[in-house]
């Protein structure tokens, strides 16, 4: 099977709806913070381990809950649909331009388009696979145009970046979000929108990112987000 991420960054594209606001909860003097995981996490990491088994040819085992392999079959068949040059299975990318910012794309396609007209057209579409109920869409995605910034970074050449997120148990309904189009000056700002909060790790921005901020639930780190916290109960 596929195997999972092997290098964490600080620059993580998981996290970027959080640090490109606020990057000071990525500060890299911060101590060692309490895990944040969830419990539908595990089962998420279930499901990615089966559809990027069928993806490469791999049949779901016997004893698979029905649940897992419906959210399993549903991802992997919608990639394979879309008859690709090329699939990537979590492949690890790292930025040699930015410091300590890379992360694993779940799904990385890659496709040459003709129209009978034109010059060919190199497409590029990123799949993220959401598990959790809390709805995700791809337009304007801060972690696949993360993913999408680092690509361009190694296959300059690539003209067209796609956005693909699914997510079965989504509350909206939604199993398959729109597929969003990243122009390459939308990917430009961006890359400039990493770099700066790369250069500024003491900068702290309070808001709806700190909903799910590790550094606000350490007392006394961070003042700002624990206030913040405290005027949203439903908070955890």
């Amino acid at each position: 099977m596929a195997k999972g991420p092997e290098k964490h960054y600080r620059l993580g594209p998981s996290f970027a709806s959080r640090w490109l606001k606020c990057p000071y909860s990525i500060n890299p003097d911060h101590p060692p913070l309490p895990d944040s995981s969830h419990p539908s996490a595990a089962l998420g990491t279930s499901v990615h381990a089966l559809a990027h088994g069928l993806i490469e040819g791999e049949p779901i085992p016997c004893e698979v809950a029905d649940n897992v392999r419906r959210d399993a079959n549903l991802y992997a068949s919608h990639v394979l649909a879309n008859e690709p040059d090329e699939i990537l299975v979590e492949k690890q990318w790292v930025s040699e331009v930015i410091p300590d910012f890379g992360g694993t794309s779940d799904i990385t396609m890659f496709k040459t388009v003709y129209d009978g007209q034109s010059m060919p057209v190199q497409q590029c579409a990123i799949y993220d696979y959401k598990n959790g109920k809390w709805e995700v869409v791809a337009d304007k995605n801060p972690q696949i145009m993360c993913y999408a910034v680092l690509i361009l970074e190694a296959y300059p050449a690539l003209e067209e970046f796609y956005g693909v997120i699914v997510q079965p148990n989504s509350r909206d309904g939604q199993k398959i979000k729109p597929v969003a189009e990243y122009t390459l000056p939308q990917l430009d700002e961006h890359r400039d929108r990493i770099m700066w909060a790369s250069d500024n790790p003491e900068h702290v921005q309070v808001g709806e990112h700190c909903r799910f901020c590790r550094v606000r639930q350490v007392k006394g780190l961070c003042p700002a987000g624990e206030k913040h916290a405290k005027k949203q109960p439903r908070w955890t």
